[in-house]
């Protein structure tokens, strides 16, 4: 693990919301890697001595994940989701690779590792909402700023932190637009600070429908051009955790209860089953 750390502690060009994020990979995934000899014996993995043949053991480590044995029904490491896995096995991959060029290994032992497939699971890594869909959660969202950033986000496509990082200067109502500079960033260092959007391309101007314009003039009624345009009721900013446990998760959990009111009960098994 020496070397994972001195590697992501080295990186340039990465945020340091990036380099916390990889550090925490290396510290609770990465770190499960052995090494395995002939005879079955484990010895703490070293980037002088993992093989094909562990980085493979590991990607069914992640995939099967691990039950408690004193209590099989809880776990002590649940399954990881493939495109988890994926990520851990590219960041892994760069860390050998970083080995190889520094002459302390003469092949990358992650370049032919077979990784679980992206559609092997049943559940959508995305959602996409039909419009009626999108409707019926948005009447059981109450708090009306968060309805507002909603609305913007549904309208947009913008990520949450890049819409609930625009000032009111970044919006240009001649021209309809929605100029994207900035997003919100949480670091252990800064906490929850304002930084670069995610990418390069992600600096860009947003067109704005004709009833998204009208929004954000109702928004930027008073405000001055640096203030936030997005604000809760106490003047703060949306973040992840505020957006998403008081106002995202309420109304899909009355969506969904308003759904199972509103449904036929089903004439095989009599339960609740949803129409259509």
């Amino acid at each position: 693990m020496d070397w994972c750390l001195r590697y992501v502690d080295r990186l340039t060009g990465i945020q340091e919301g990036t380099r916390d994020t990889y550090r925490g990979e290396i510290l609770r995934h990465l770190s499960l890697m052995r090494h395995t000899l002939f005879d079955g014996t484990e010895l703490p993995a070293t980037i002088g001595n993992i093989t094909a043949d562990d980085v493979q053991d590991w990607v069914r480590a992640e995939t099967q994940g691990e039950r408690d044995p004193n209590n099989p029904g809880t776990w002590l490491r649940r399954k990881a989701a493939p495109k988890s896995i994926q990520n851990r096995h590219g960041l892994m991959w760069c860390i050998v690779q970083a080995g190889v060029d520094a002459g302390l290994r003469t092949t990358n032992c992650c370049k032919n590792t077979k990784l679980p497939r992206l559609d092997a699971g049943t559940r959508e890594e995305m959602v996409f909402l039909e419009e009626n869909e999108w409707l019926r959660l948005r009447a059981e969202i109450t708090n009306p700023r968060g309805r507002d950033l909603a609305d913007w986000l549904v309208g947009t496509g913008m990520r949450r932190c890049e819409a609930a990082a625009l000032q009111v200067g970044d919006i240009g109502l001649r021209r309809g637009t929605a100029n994207v500079q900035r997003a919100w960033k949480k670091s252990k260092e800064e906490g929850w600070h304002l930084g670069p959007p995610k990418t390069r391309m992600a600096r860009r101007l947003v067109p704005l429908s004709p009833s998204l314009q009208q929004l954000a003039r109702r928004l930027m009624a008073g405000k001055k051009p640096g203030e936030l345009l997005f604000q809760t009721r106490h003047g703060n900013q949306w973040n992840s955790g505020t957006f998403y446990n008081r106002v995202w998760t309420p109304a899909l959990d009355r969506a969904a209860a308003r759904a199972c009111r509103n449904a036929p009960a089903c004439t095989t098994c009599g339960t609740l089953s949803p129409r259509g």
